[in-house]
């Protein structure tokens, strides 16, 4: 343990609030109402990565591939993690056992299946490259999935003609394996320097193809997975500089990521996602069927709104969880090094009872 501030796992405590409302989470951030500023920060482990790819086999088991996955609305692989949950907990206590089993509910019980999926927090970087590898080739096959759509905007959107992108994740999936392999180097700062920068190139790049596609077409179902590349890239550049001693580019980074992550995603809301869905349907206002399409489709609609401002709140919780470390006189790489070796409990907190 690092500090007394410092604990593994949710309290039971803390889960009865949550589920009363009286402590709430805003992005990696808890609160408790009628107490002013942050009760703690939340901060993903090793052990969460091992649940959400065995969550995703529990999930595909049942709903075929990503591809069929990639073909619906956007968000639709972290709205079948959310809804599938339950299923997916039972399909994962038969293959791993009961501490699998309650991991996942330690993340339900903060509603955060989803959230944990996305890359978005600075625990991506704890996860080692086999599982990290596998998110980044999830989220590829979602691109590939798309292929047909994305090469007809290709044709006005050079940034998304097929071979550019399969290149942005090939050096994604290598920054992310350099950052990885650093943790074994007697002297891994250069390495996870060179990481940085590579991710920073990345996170852009992936990045202005979500800002074109919302700008520049009507094809809003195709911009989930550059928002997942896009969050991770970011998230794994921040995480490189906290590992490597560098605290204020760290924070600086997670500030600027933050503001881009919020332009970039703040164009879509649930309207914007209906609407588009029932014009991919050939639906259109002044259809006898338009209303009741609408209804029916109004929930995953809403859901994939939700999960876009979730993981907006995410990005901005991190500058607070950064601030926090310093003032507690605790070492970036030391708070990562303690997530990568917590194998059983899914999450890690740090205590702010003081802050305010």
């Amino acid at each position: 343990m690092l500090t007394d501030a410092i604990q593994m796992g949710v309290p039971d405590e803390w889960k009865k609030e949550f589920a009363a409302g009286t402590v709430y989470r805003v992005g990696t951030l808890l609160f408790r109402r009628g107490k002013p500023g942050i009760i703690a920060h939340l901060n993903e482990t090793a052990a969460v990565q091992q649940v959400t790819s065995e969550l995703f086999k529990g999930v595909l088991s049942q709903s075929g591939t990503i591809a069929s996955l990639a073909s619906g609305p956007p968000g639709m692989v972290l709205a079948a993690l959310t809804k599938s949950a339950g299923l997916g907990m039972q399909a994962v206590a038969i293959r791993q056992g009961e501490q699998i089993k309650a991991a996942l509910g330690t993340l339900q019980s903060l509603q955060m299946a989803s959230l944990v999926v996305s890359g978005i927090g600075i625990g991506v970087s704890v996860a080692g490259f086999a599982i990290l590898s596998q998110k980044i080739g999830r989220v590829s096959d979602q691109v590939k999935a798309l292929d047909t759509r994305l090469e007809q905007m290709a044709k006005s959107i050079d940034d998304l003609r097929r071979e550019p992108v399969q290149e942005d994740f090939d050096r994604l999936r290598t920054a992310c394996e350099q950052m990885d392999e650093a943790w074994s180097l007697s002297t891994p700062e250069r390495q996870w320097r060179s990481a940085a920068q590579e991710l920073h190139g990345l996170q852009n790049r992936f990045s202005r193809r979500v800002r074109r596609i919302v700008a520049e077409t009507d094809e809003i179902a195709t911009v989930e997975p550059f928002v997942e590349a896009f969050a991770m890239a970011g998230a794994a550049r921040v995480s490189s500089r906290l590992a490597a001693g560098d605290n204020e580019a760290s924070l600086q980074a997670s500030e600027s990521f933050a503001r881009e992550f919020r332009e970039v995603l703040e164009p879509i809301g649930a309207a914007d996602i209906l609407a588009e869905r029932l014009r991919a349907e050939g639906i259109l206002p002044g259809d006898a069927r338009y209303a009741s399409r609408a209804e029916q489709l109004q929930v995953d609609a809403s859901a994939v709104a939700a999960s876009y401002r979730d993981r907006e709140a995410a990005a901005s919780s991190t500058p607070f969880t950064l601030r926090r470390l310093e003032k507690a006189g605790i070492s970036g790489r030391k708070w990562l090094e303690a997530a990568r070796h917590e194998t059983t409990e899914p999450l890690m907190f740090l205590n702010a009872d003081s802050e305010g």
